[in-house]
């Protein structure tokens, strides 16, 4: 059997498989999760008062999102920056804030 870089073509099939089949049951999941709170609820504040219920979800949706970014620079730099803890919590909270402030249902979705 091929290989590529030690690791077997078939084991790697496997492993894309399931990782892509992972994916899809997190989104499954997501959007079951959203059709079951009303729009009311979604600007109400979450388990961390800090934050509403649509900030929480518009920040789950970020990391999917930068996913592709992410594997391409792995793949053709072979690093990905690394951002200090301080400013890098700060531009979650901003990002999710922003993306949340006029936010519905279907804005969450499409993000």
């Amino acid at each position: 059997m091929n290989t590529i870089k030690g690791a077997q073509i078939g084991d790697q099939i496997d492993t894309l498989e399931a990782f892509r089949s992972d994916l899809e049951e997190t989104r499954f999941a997501f959007h079951k999760l959203l059709g079951e709170i009303s729009s009311e609820d979604l600007f109400k504040p979450s388990l961390n008062p800090a934050w509403t219920i649509a900030e929480v979800l518009y920040h789950m949706s970020m990391a999917p999102r930068n996913l592709p970014s992410d594997v391409w620079m792995i793949r053709h730099l072979k690093w990905v920056p690394k951002i200090p803890p301080g400013p890098f919590n700060r531009l979650n909270i901003i990002l999710a804030r922003r993306g949340a402030r006029n936010g519905t249902k279907e804005s969450i979705l499409e993000a």
